[in-house]
């Protein structure tokens, strides 16, 4: 199949790709319900131009992961957020 042609028939402008893993081990697992990510990447495409608009790459404690909380799920909805501002 070619890509291009996948692209021009999308349905939708923008798709946030997410792929991650994570630690799902009770030694690993955290208390308030959070993560202990091996990595985590997104991307912001668009998929008229089939252009990254945005990424993100990390690693470590998501939120509600005491006492080592990070903020791996703000970080990326922020990153999405500035990508959408600038596209205005």
């Amino acid at each position: 199949m070619d890509k291009v042609n996948i692209y021009n028939e999308a349905s939708t402008r923008y798709i946030l790709y997410i792929d991650g893993d994570a630690y799902l081990d009770q030694i690993n697992r955290c208390f308030g319900g959070g993560f202990k990510f091996i990595y985590i990447n997104a991307d912001l495409v668009d998929v008229e131009t089939n252009e990254t608009i945005a990424n993100f790459s990390d690693g470590g404690y998501s939120e509600n992961c005491p006492p080592l909380s990070g903020t791996i799920f703000n970080d990326l909805a922020d990153t999405v957020a500035g990508a959408w501002a600038r596209k205005q």
